[in-house]
């Protein structure tokens, strides 16, 4: 090769070099643009004589600044950085939604209790109660226009998926179709295809703003793209189309799933980073966290309210009604259970969502699963963690009820079967759902429907408060029926009276004639009484109930010194009132002529029951014939000492009776109307009277039942049994294996609740009483209105483990928001910074470099034209060589 080859050589390497240059310079702008170099080295020389002499130079490719690990390190940093940016932009809406006075729901609320508790201290004006209603529907207007906002951010998250679907599925097109380009170009041998290569980075880089995507390079130069969970989206030359679908129970939420040779795979669970993840966690999370918070807190409102309020009465003395639409309202209670779309055929399921008790909620959604092996087998997970709250199996198929967290998960009818999954969802909709229920002012129900009153003859100290209502409906809050005490309206069914028999018993009585009171049905009396305490007087759980001594000689008067009682052999059973499972006790045995008492303590040995026993004998007709020995008369075996025959009347019989230390400690007492003495025992010993002294002496014993036995001296007796009540707690059941003994083979268990409370402390008289009645005239009483103010005080929203205020827990939303969005606001300008130095990092390996670059043009240039000088050397050498032979 010639001295002007060596020079052509040149000419070209530095041409290249300076093509690439400018190429470089004019690309300095261009998004993605990777900076190039001209890779040369000489030329291969030749052997001449025992001398190597140089080639030139030639040029081996144009190729890349390029580094790998950068590259894929700005994929990461980029779709973390959008996460975060278009996650933090969305959740700064709701942010100030919910936290920004003029739009926060605690206005609202502290304005309706501030008018509550200015009705409650004047309850008779009409204009206040006014008030209180505009109150009322000032709280519904703000729950549903935020509901109604919260609902708009999710139509524009929706836009905004789609939208930005239409973008992935450009990119992907974009990176196959480039992919099938480079290998036409490369594929040709022809050199690499630079500027495509770049324009493919810049895809992925950009598609790497949508979600985070791994690269996979093949050996023919063409690279694959997967989602992080592994879903094509790019194999060689072909893309896989994303599309946006309904969620599988709700439509207006959307998913995302890819297209396959036309099926449609869901892939929303494998899409992380990247703006598309931002907007699905703004929709799945802080979106759905903002509506069932909000609905939790609408629901608790609504029903707590709506329960207090209906324990009162009106302006004309009606049970309250509802303040706020039902919770449990069918519309409502339905919308609370979504079927999923890939339920097999046929599609018959029904179902619906009940709230039991909405202080027991939580905010989270639930998916029943039905499991297998059979249809029957189901299990209930919570959305947010997928642990398993309930589990177990529909013992007789459909319809059933599942309840746990203060909800009822009611399946009515239709052919569930293994696979079926339904999304429960007790608070989404509740924000938009409230509504005012109640539309006029003297329909407000400040009252309580008992009063209470004390007899003035009273000699104790003890005394009775004004009384609490636990509850008017027979299943309470759902059931509108009301209990027996309050069903016919301006009535307490019955009146009832409170008699103390001692200081530490009393007997719950009927007044419904004041001139007689008897006993209730059921009969609640030798009730126990500590003095000196407050005690509770009635009943207060609403599964109690009560079985009466039924048999036939219970009570009655028998000859002897028995009282005539069989044995019999007790059975109680158990069903647990949350689980359904059902528990059958050891046999309790109650031996022949054992006394009320002894079976009491027997039946108080068993878990939820609690027995009573009393004992009454009524004596009369003293007879003393005067001959031989004098009338005397033993009770249980102590002598009554008369000193003399014509002192034997009723009123000498008591007094000795109650003198009687032994007989006392037997809690029997006696009393007397002048002609008959009662005698009664508190505890259910068996009464026994015995006449001694003449043949001719003799009285009458009657029992309750007015059977009397004339009993004659000397030496024989009457017998008088106790009877006894049984309380039992909620699921108890007793069944008994004799019908003639003391209980009825299938005792009826009646309820003793009375739907009030009332409670006396002190030391009360005996034959002291109180009244418990209808409310009349209750115009000016703020009972039931002091109960509705404090309910904005008392912790009834539970939140991780603790009870919270109305107020607490709308706070409690908001500021979790906050928190979230400050979170997320670190996290996006930590993510920004970092990105931005891997940015800055590939910019100083990849980036155009313009000073750079205008040094190397000035270098290349005078590679150029000292290889233009080789040449002209080589031409004047050559000259100069053609004029020695001219």
């Amino acid at each position: 090769m010639g001295l002007i080859d060596l020079g052509l050589t040149g000419i070209h390497a530095s041409q290249a070099a300076l093509d690439t240059t400018g190429h470089n310079i004019t690309n300095a702008n261009t998004p993605g643009y990777t900076r190039q170099r001209v890779e040369q080295s000489a030329n291969t020389p030749r052997l001449e004589g025992s001398n190597i002499i140089g080639q030139g130079v030639k040029v081996d490719e144009i190729s890349r600044i390029y580094n790998q690990f950068i590259n894929d390190q700005i994929l990461r940093d980029t779709s973390n950085f959008n996460e975060y940016d278009t996650h933090l932009d969305s959740i700064q809406q709701v942010d100030k939604l919910l936290s920004q006075p003029e739009t926060s729901i605690l206005t609202e609320l502290s304005d309706m209790f501030d008018a509550f508790q200015t009705l409650a201290d004047d309850p008779s004006s009409s204009s206040i109660r006014s008030t209180v209603l505009n109150d009322i529907e000032d709280v519904v207007i703000r729950f549903n226009q935020l509901a109604a906002r919260l609902d708009e951010q999710q139509l524009i998250t929706v836009d905004q998926i789609e939208n930005s679907i239409t973008e992935v599925n450009t990119l992907v097109s974009t990176i196959a179709d480039l992919n099938k380009q480079i290998l036409e170009f490369e594929g040709g041998g022809t050199a690499a295809a630079n500027d495509l290569l770049d324009q493919r980075d810049q895809a992925v880089r950009e598609l790497s703003e949508f979600m985070s995507v791994s690269v996979v390079e093949e050996s023919s130069g063409a690279i694959n793209v997967f989602l992080s969970g592994g879903q094509n989206l790019v194999v060689g030359s072909i893309p896989y189309a994303l599309e946006v679908t309904d969620n599988e129970f709700d439509r207006t939420q959307k998913s995302i799933s890819v297209n396959v040779n036309g099926t449609l795979q869901e892939v929303e669970s494998q899409i992380s980073g990247g703006i598309l993840s931002g907007l699905l966690d703004f929709q799945n999370e802080t979106l759905g966290k903002s509506l069932n918070e909000l609905g939790r807190v609408a629901i608790a409102i609504a029903d707590q309210m709506n329960d207090q309020h209906r324990l009162g009465i009106d302006l004309s003395g009606q049970i309250g009604g509802l303040i706020f639409a039902d919770v449990n309202d069918a519309d409502a209670a339905s919308n609370r259970f979504l079927t999923s779309a890939n339920n097999a055929l046929p599609n018959d399921r029904v179902g619906n969502v009940t709230i039991l008790d909405s202080s027991e909620m939580t905010a989270d959604n639930y998916v029943l699963d039905f499991t297998g092996p059979g249809n029957n087998n189901y299990q209930i997970r919570r959305e947010s963690d997928d642990s398993i709250v309930v589990q177990g199996v529909l013992p007789n198929g459909v319809p059933a009820s599942i309840e746990f967290e203060g909800i009822s998960v009611n399946l009515e009818s239709g052919t569930f079967q293994i696979g079926d999954e339904f999304l429960i969802r007790p608070t989404r909709l509740a924000g938009s759902e409230i509504d005012r229920e109640i539309t006029r002012g003297d329909e407000l129900a400040l009252a309580s429907p008992v009063r209470t009153g004390s007899n003035i003859g009273n000699v104790g100290t003890a005394q009775i408060d004004e009384g609490t209502i636990l509850d008017l409906y027979e299943q309470y809050p759902n059931d509108t029926t009301l209990l027996s005490t309050f069903a016919t309206s301006g009535q307490l069914s019955p009146p009832v009276i409170i008699k103390f028999t001692s200081e530490t018993t009393y007997d719950i009585l009927d007044n419904s004639d004041p001139a007689n009171p008897v006993s209730l049905v059921p009969p609640i009396e030798d009730q126990v009484y500590i003095p000196g305490i407050n005690n509770p007087i009635f009943p207060d759980d609403p599964g109690l109930t009560i079985i009466e001594t039924t048999g036939a000689n219970i009570g009655q008067v028998v000859a002897g010194t028995t009282n005539g009682y069989g044995s019999e052999n007790l059975t109680f059973t158990f069903t647990d009132p949350d689980t359904g499972a059902v528990t059958v006790r050891p046999t309790v045995t109650l031996p022949a002529n054992a006394s009320a008492r002894d079976i009491v303590n027997v039946l108080n040995q068993q878990d939820g029951v609690e027995a009573t026993a009393r004992t009454t004998m009524f004596l009369s007709n003293f007879v003393d014939d005067g001959a031989g020995a004098p009338l005397e008369i033993d009770i249980n075996g102590e002598t009554l000492v008369i000193s003399s025959p014509d002192l034997v009347d009723a009123d000498t019989v008591a007094r000795e009776i109650n003198a009687n230390a032994n007989l006392g400690l037997q809690n029997i007492r006696a009393y007397s109307d002048g002609t008959q003495v009662r005698i009664e025992s508190y505890i259910g010993v068996d009464l026994t009277a015995t006449v001694n002294g003449s043949a001719g002496d003799s009285i009458d014993v009657t029992d309750s039942s007015s059977n009397t036995l004339t009993v004659t001296g000397p030496g024989n007796s009457a017998t008088i049994g106790g009877s006894v009540d049984v309380q039992m707690a909620d699921g108890l059941q007793m069944n008994s294996d004799n019908a003639g003994g003391v209980f009825a083979a299938f005792p009826v268990a009646q309820s003793a609740f009375m739907g009030y409370q009332v409670n006396i402390d002190g030391i009360p008289g005996e034959d002291d009483y109180f009244t418990v009645d209808f409310n009349t005239d209750s115009v000016s009483d703020n009972r039931n209105g002091i109960n509705l103010i404090d309910l904005q005080r008392a912790k009834t929203v539970a939140t991780d483990g603790k009870g919270l205020t109305f107020d607490e827990a709308y706070a409690g939303l908001a500021s979790e928001i906050g928190a979230d969005t400050q979170s997320l606001s670190i996290n996006k300008d930590a993510a920004e910074s970092v990105m931005k130095l891997s940015v800055s990092l590939r910019e100083s390996i990849s980036g155009v470099n313009l000073d750079e670059e205008a040094a190397n043009l000035i270098k290349y240039e005078l590679q150029y034209n000292a290889s233009a000088q080789v040449i002209q050397v080589a031409q004047d050498i050559f000259d100069a060589l053609l004029a020695t032979f001219r």
